[in-house]
């Protein structure tokens, strides 16, 4: 009989490890909270619009960056102007945000950023938030102006002030990539 026991109990066990192994397997899945999801999110679209950014502030970088800032912004409208206030790409481009003197605003918002190196802020709707892409002891990199159809509150403005710098830091990462380059060649 002590073998047959000892033989029940093995087969429970293998059979406890099993189930144990299926329970672990399938959770693994959802060991991410929302939260956690949320901050894996933010990063992998900050880390996309870093790819585009480091290339340098062009037409075409700024045209790959904006949808991923204008989700890093949480605003209806994103757009990125260079330092002299031309507008290099927006997104949504046909989005209702853009219709009538939106443009011609922003672009003036933009102009008015860059010259004043300090965030602007329309007060009408849409509301432009123009904030200069600004380095420390540095001229003005560009202007990212972000429409949104409500009134921007203190946590609008300080998320596009962080995803300002945050593209000021690439971009001068971009411009170290380009004189190390240059180092290089010489």
């Amino acid at each position: 009989m002590s073998g047959e026991f000892a033989i029940a109990v093995a087969a429970i066990l293998l059979i406890a490890a099993l189930v144990a192994t299926v329970v672990v397997i399938r959770t693994r899945r959802v060991v991410a909270t929302p939260a956690e999801r949320t901050v894996h999110t933010t990063l992998h679209t900050a880390a996309v619009a870093a790819r585009a950014l480091r290339q340098g502030l062009d037409a075409e970088s700024a045209r790959d960056a904006v949808p991923h800032l204008l989700e890093l912004t949480g605003a209806q409208g994103v757009a990125l102007y260079d330092p002299d206030a031309i507008l290099l790409a927006r997104a949504p481009a046909e989005h209702p945000v853009w219709a009538a003197d939106t443009p011609a605003r922003s672009q003036q918002a933009a102009a008015d950023a860059a010259a004043e190196r300090r965030r602007t802020l329309s007060g009408q709707a849409p509301w432009l938030i123009a904030q200069p892409l600004l380095p420390d002891d540095s001229e003005v990199l560009g202007v990212l102006v972000v429409a949104t159809e409500t009134p921007p509150g203190p946590g609008m403005l300080g998320a596009v002030g962080e995803v300002a710098r945050y593209a000021t830091s690439q971009l001068e990462l971009a411009e170290l990539d380009a004189s190390r380059a240059r180092l290089d060649r010489a």
